[in-house]
């Protein structure tokens, strides 16, 4: 049965440990770094590929991912039909694994007869035997156009084809498979032609991202959202067509996208133009240009300081990353976020890749998170990207131009000394979002930018209120019912409790225990009339493994009816019951710590009431019930 909580002084002092452990558990905390990403590509080689990309625009994507990927992660590319082929092994991102992916992404070709998606995913998991260190990151980018169909197709005994059969090892072997090993799984789906159910239980399943690119033309944005899902590069801000080049960047690229008859050029602070066919030289910077037909991508080392301009792009997908030993660093976050959840932003600069901790430096610079709505259905700009293969203009329609909807400053936390803010996830609308964190000072800025989809509910708290009949005298009922789903939250992960605040400061606890068939009914008696409040805060996890922390909305009852006399504070029944550990937990995540400090609060707040009650007690109380009984008079204890 659940405790009561009597006392407004347990209230604060559990408030008080609450912030204790918590400062405790921050100065124990490791210091920050910047994470690697481990990131793994597989492109689909099938001969379904010269319909759905006749002009193999998969080669200028996959340019595109491999001259952003910043230097210090790793990464590899394969091919997959028949059987996957190694296209650029596993290495470490620097110039000369560009160089030699530059090179080989002409062998990207059209002519497999299968697609045998479960030997590609294994082949790329190579190496990958244990879950990852604590500062690095695993990502796996699947490009396919359609279903699984591996060689040699033929009925087994059970009368299972082999697609069927790869098909349910995806599902049962290999996608449990990349969750212990901690492998963000991104789909881009080229064509309607996909097992789209497949595609979502990859993506949903590991926390990855899946892009829908209606026409090859998309190509290039969504492997742009991919690399900023798993390897974000550091970025200077776009204002219009000008952006701004400090003193501490050794290079930049600079992704601008194009119609194919737009030529593009560069403005430098200088005043001199640089264009494709036109690059001056002063024996000190350096200019690369390379052309696609959809964008261009130009590196410059050694450039100039100051504001440059861009002519002939004006998109919201261009960016300039940046070669610097002054960066921007992020907590990672879920790629999909229930709206009833809240997460925290936590961002900080480094200093060749160690966190910046000089506080004074830290408070001339402001920290700022922008979330920008996708158009229409919250699908990316590839979404509205043209259909036809005869016109395949990559730059994003204007229809497909973001909205801005939530800018915040993040606070400097004195303790962290990292700029940080929880968010509640349902102050946006369900939707897609590009999120971009900007870092800037009189003397610099630095952005970073990725995707997250706020989802719908996982959860919800159904109350009921039960009246005695009209014109009798008895206890009313609070009914409850959790319902949760058990394709995003995993069963048995959910626990936490609901507190039910009633008149006189009266209160109930209800403890959630590991809930696993993704419902449960509760009831609550209420045995005075009066205005009650019900909250709730429970913990999760997804089917992915990621944590969520979940706060429905409070919700108020008034109960109206002739509860005779007062009555004791209510006592919930049903399938829960409070544990001081379970509340530890929650509140203060469960730690020895905590459990010390609760320990203290007890014994402070515990009154003579609260302490185990003796024969002779016990006789003493019912004599003196008795005889209040005979006068006719019940009090409340």
């Amino acid at each position: 049965m659940p405790r009561q909580f009597r006392s407004r002084g347990l209230a604060s002092a559990l408030l008080t440990a609450a912030q204790v452990v918590a400062s405790l558990a921050l100065l124990a905390s490791p210091l920050l770094t910047q994470a690697s990403s481990d990131l793994r590509m597989l492109i689909d080689v099938s001969g379904s590929m010269r319909e759905n990309d006749p002009q193999n625009l998969r080669v200028p994507a996959l340019r595109l991912v491999s001259e952003l990927l910043p230097s210090g992660n790793q990464s590899g590319v394969w091919l997959f039909a028949d059987r996957p082929e190694p296209l650029v092994a596993p290495g470490a991102v620097d110039d000369a694994w560009r160089a030699q992916t530059r090179e080989r992404l002409r062998r990207i070709h059209s002519n497999g007869n299968f697609t045998d998606i479960e030997a590609a995913i294994d082949a790329a998991l190579a190496g990958w035997s244990e879950p990852p260190a604590a500062d690095e990151q695993r990502h796996l980018i699947l490009l396919t156009d359609g279903l699984v169909d591996v060689p040699d197709a033929a009925q087994d005994a059970s009368g299972e084809d082999s697609d069927a059969a790869s098909r349910r090892r995806i599902l049962e072997t290999i996608i449990p498979r990349l969750q212990s090993l901690k492998v963000k799984t991104h789909v881009v789906a080229l064509s309607d032609q996909v097992d789209a159910a497949l595609v979502e239980a990859l993506t949903v399943q590991t926390g990855g991202w899946l892009e829908v690119a209606n026409n090859a033309a998309a190509l290039q944005r969504a492997f742009l959202r991919m690399l900023e899902q798993s390897a974000p590069p550091t970025t200077v801000p776009i204002e219009g067509n000008r952006f701004t080049i400090d003193s501490a960047v050794r290079e930049f690229t600079l992704l601008a996208f194009h119609a194919p008859d737009s030529p593009v050029s560069l403005i430098t602070p200088a005043g001199k133009t640089i264009t494709a066919g036109r690059i001056p030289l002063d024996g000190k910077t350096q200019v690369t240009w390379n052309n696609a037909r959809d964008y261009d991508l130009v590196t410059i080392t050694s450039p100039s300081t100051g504001d440059w301009e861009l002519q002939g792009s004006l998109d919201p997908d261009n960016r300039v990353a940046v070669l610097t030993d002054l960066n921007l660093a992020m907590e990672p976050l879920p790629n999909a976020i229930p709206n009833q959840a809240s997460f925290l932003l936590d961002v900080w600069p480094t200093e060749k890749g160690a966190p910046i901790k000089i506080q004074d430096f830290l408070e001339l610079a402001t920290a700022k998170a922008v979330f920008d709505l996708s158009p229409e259905d919250g699908e990316p700009p590839v979404e509205s990207a043209p259909m036809s293969t005869t016109d395949l203009t990559a730059p994003a329609p204007e229809s497909a131009a973001a909205i801005p909807a939530l800018s915040l400053i993040l606070p400097l936390d004195p303790a962290s000394l990292t700029y940080r803010m929880e968010v509640e996830a349902g102050t946006l609308e369900p939707g897609t979002y590009e999120l971009r964190v900007l870092l800037e000072s009189a003397t610099f800025q630095r952005q970073l930018t990725r995707g997250l989809r706020v989802t719908g509910t996982p959860l919800t708290l159904e109350y009921e209120p039960q009246m005695p009949a009209e014109g009798q005298t008895g206890e009313a009922r609070l009914d409850i019912r959790l319902k949760f789903e058990s394709n995003l939250i995993r069963p048995g992960s959910l626990f936490g409790y609901l507190r039910l605040k009633g008149p006189e400061g009266s209160e109930a606890v209800l403890e959630f225990n590991a809930l696993t068939n993704g419902s449960a009914t509760y009831d609550i008696p209420i045995t005075r009339a009066g205005t009650y409040r019900a909250s709730a805060r429970l913990k999760a996890e997804t089917v992915a493994g990621e944590p969520l922390l979940l706060e429905p909305p409070e919700e108020t009852f008034v109960f109206d009816f002739d509860d005779g006399q007062e009555q004791e504070p209510p006592a919930a029944t049903g399938e829960a019951s409070i544990s001081w550990t379970l509340l530890a937990a929650v509140v203060g995540g469960g730690t020895a710590a905590f459990a010390l400090l609760m320990t203290l609060v007890l014994f402070i707040t515990r009154t003579p009431s609260d302490k185990p009650a003796t024969k002779k007690t016990k006789e003493a109380k019912a004599s003196k019930k008795a005889a209040k009984n005979k006068k006719g008079t019940e009090l409340a204890d």
